[in-house]
């Protein structure tokens, strides 16, 4: 369990640095918002997914 909530932060921090560098492209090159906002569209869903998966496998810890 302890695995999950150290995997879950560190995926959390990620994300953070990932929005800090979209915000600072995005200030940098207004154009390339379109690609950024794909990328973290695409983060998002992966992380929405990995979350449903944590989700999951904490219920089957505790059954």
């Amino acid at each position: 369990r302890f695995h999950l909530i150290q995997w879950h932060s560190e995926l959390e921090k990620k994300i953070r640095q990932d929005n800090d560098e979209r915000n600072i492209m995005e200030q940098n090159d207004p154009g390339a918002s379109g690609c950024v906002n794909d990328m973290a569209q695409n983060l998002l869903s992966s992380l929405d997914i990995l979350l449903s998966e944590n989700l999951h496998l904490k219920r089957h810890i505790k059954e």
